[in-house]
């Protein structure tokens, strides 16, 4: 007999029903109309934009509502059903058949309702999974298309991850609110033969609930931007804060860096408690509604039952299915506009983050100069902005994807790059080179925190060695090496690059001394010639 092992249990066999939504290779998918119309000026305002997320995935989303629409009304079918068995039970003597076949009815349509909500709940679910899965493609492949990122690292990580998930959450709205608007509906249609009072009734209360829940939700799209944006800014502080982490030991600044972080998280606490408080007087607000209708049905019914209008079936049809319709739609409609209001606030900060995105080409934002060679900054004005950031980037992820992430090269490539920009301690440090030569695959660390200044540096000349350009550029390359690990780097990227040209922008006087041709820094292409090594000593 086969055992079922663990695995099994925790990866279950996808349905057919919903494979093919979920297929075990997805498929290249456009981008997402958010995304686009952030990036290309074309924002639809942030509530709209929030309803078309929504409704992504159309086909599904139809199903998710008509599966929606199958689900409630069966419960207020089983509260009709029961009360016809209750007429029954309570009128002259019947036999058992009479009260059976009602109640295989229920068993039935019991089934039935599982089943649908089963695969409703999955559709939601892959829907919501699939939604911000494009949300956060879409915004990284738009980043990496940019050249200029003017917010700071934190803020696009808090952005990428929290609000893509909160405007993902919209597509809940197909389960619980939506079921419980249609309970409502189907509350109304059944009680239309039982009283007209009680028809008109139960959607009035409904519709004086969502009243007073998109008044309510005014309130709470305030609150929610002001805790985004707290929250986003507490984020982004830290994020910074441990990238920088070695600087800020460095200059001294561990004090006033806590201090503005405390500054900042309390700042958020204090939102995320007024935006709580918020929260519970508008749930307050919202729910006080159906309650009074509530009361209202109750004594009705309780009238209309005591005066022979109405039969003790009919009576229990109506408790068992306008009370729940009425309060818990208030609580599905509330959610409804809570959710809304703040996927809203997030496709905002999704707008605001992709349409600050530069990604116009150099032709597009620098014109050429006329000058050949090598020219120096201060001779064209269309320079004087330019500035590039003395730090190697470093990804956190093992040697050769930060070396050669399209695994265009062998380990013997880049071995000897590793060799020229003397990354002997680095390899050691991540567990040495394999039996046959090959990498280590330890993990470096986010942004290459587990090592130096001078180590993530040699790491960057060990990229760009291993790039073979026929020019290649370093601006201060070698800041963080000790004199001994300098020398040798210079020196080996000197051999390595004797047919090919290298222009290193350096106040190192030791790349000064390997240099073959010098420009000083006073001088301009127009009037300074470059100079021999000798000529310049």
């Amino acid at each position: 007999m086969a055992r079922t092992s663990f695995s099994q249990l925790t990866r279950p066999r996808p349905l057919p029903t919903w494979l093919w939504f979920a297929p075990t290779n997805p498929p290249e998918e456009e981008e997402i109309a958010l995304v686009r119309s952030a990036a290309e000026g074309s924002w639809p305002g942030n509530t709209r934009a929030t309803w078309r997320a929504f409704f992504s995935f159309p086909k599904v989303a139809s199903l998710s509502l008509a599966l929606g629409l199958l689900i409630t009304p069966l419960s207020v079918v089983v509260s009709r059903l029961l009360g016809v068995i209750t007429d029954r039970l309570l009128g002259e003597a019947i036999s058992f058949a009479e009260v059976l076949i009602p109640l295989l009815i229920i068993v039935v349509l019991y089934v039935i309702s599982w089943i649908a909500e089963i695969h409703s709940a999955a559709f939601v679910e892959l829907g919501r999974v699939r939604l911000v899965h494009r949300i956060r493609n879409a915004v990284v492949e738009r980043l990496l298309s940019a050249h200029d990122l003017h917010t700071s690292p934190g803020t696009v990580m808090n952005t990428i991850d929290e609000d893509s998930h909160t405007v993902s959450l919209t597509k809940y709205l197909n389960t619980f609110p939506l079921q419980m608007v249609m309970m409502l509906l189907a509350t109304t249609i059944v009680a239309i033969p039982i009283d007209y009072r009680l028809a008109l009734l139960i959607p009035l209360g409904g519709l004086t609930t969502l009243a007073a829940s998109m008044y309510t939700g005014r309130f709470i799209t305030q609150v929610a931007s002001s805790r985004r944006t707290a929250e986003a800014h507490v984020v982004s502080l830290g994020t910074d804060f441990a990238q920088g982490s070695r600087v800020i030991k460095g200059l001294g600044a561990v004090d006033t860096c806590e201090k503005r972080f405390d500054e900042a998280a309390t700042h958020s606490l204090r939102a995320m408690l007024h935006d709580a408080r918020i929260a519970f007087y508008a749930s307050l607000a919202r729910q006080f509604v159906p309650v009074v209708f509530i009361v209202a049905c109750v004594a009705l019914a309780g009238t209309l039952v005591s005066a022979g209008d109405i039969t003790p079936g009919e009576f229990m049809t109506i408790m068992l299915s306008a009370p729940p319709a009425l309060f818990i739609s208030g609580k599905a409609l509330g959610l409804s506009v809570e959710t809304v209001a703040r996927a809203s606030t997030s496709a905002g900060r999704i707008h605001q983050l992709v349409a600050g995105f530069d990604t116009t080409s150099a032709a597009q934002r620098y014109t050429a100069t006329s000058a050949t060679g090598l020219v120096v900054a201060d001779s064209d004005p269309g320079w004087a902005g330019l500035r590039v950031p003395h730090v190697s980037t470093i990804f956190a992820t093992s040697l050769r994807e930060n070396l050669d992430p399209e695994h265009s090269h062998s380990d013997a490539e880049l071995r000897h790059a590793l060799d020229v920009a003397c990354c002997d301690d680095i390899v050691r440090r991540l567990g040495g080179y394999g039996p046959h030569g090959e990498l280590p695959t330890g993990a470096i660390g986010e942004a290459g925190l587990n090592l130096s200044g001078g180590q993530r540096q040699r790491i960057g000349v060990a990229r760009a060695v291993l790039s073979d350009a026929e020019v290649l550029i370093f601006d201060e390359p070698t800041t963080g090496l000790d004199a001994v690990t300098l020398s040798r780097v210079i020196h080996n990227v000197k051999q390595q690059r004797a047919a090919q040209l290298t222009v290193v922008i350096s106040s190192s006087r030791a790349w000064r001394h390997a240099a073959d041709r010098i420009l000083a820094a006073e001088d301009t292409p127009a009037s300074a010639a470059t100079q021999d090594k000798e000529d310049a000593s």
